[in-house]
């Protein structure tokens, strides 16, 4: 399951330069949307790859 989390991180970084990548960075709303979406994806996908794990009981 790690790698899936590290797949989300690589889909996160896509996300939030795909504006400048593929040109619509001057529509602000498409803009903003993925900025704001991306930055979610990141934070999250970083939380779970290094976040600590729960102990077992």
């Amino acid at each position: 399951m790690r790698h899936l989390n590290w797949v989300q991180l690589i889909l996160g970084v896509w996300v939030f330069v795909s504006p400048w990548i593929l040109g619509f960075s001057d529509i602000d709303v498409a803009l903003w949307g993925n900025i704001i979406a991306g930055a979610l994806i990141l934070i999250v996908s970083l939380w779970e790859i290094f976040g600590k794990s729960p102990s077992s009981l």
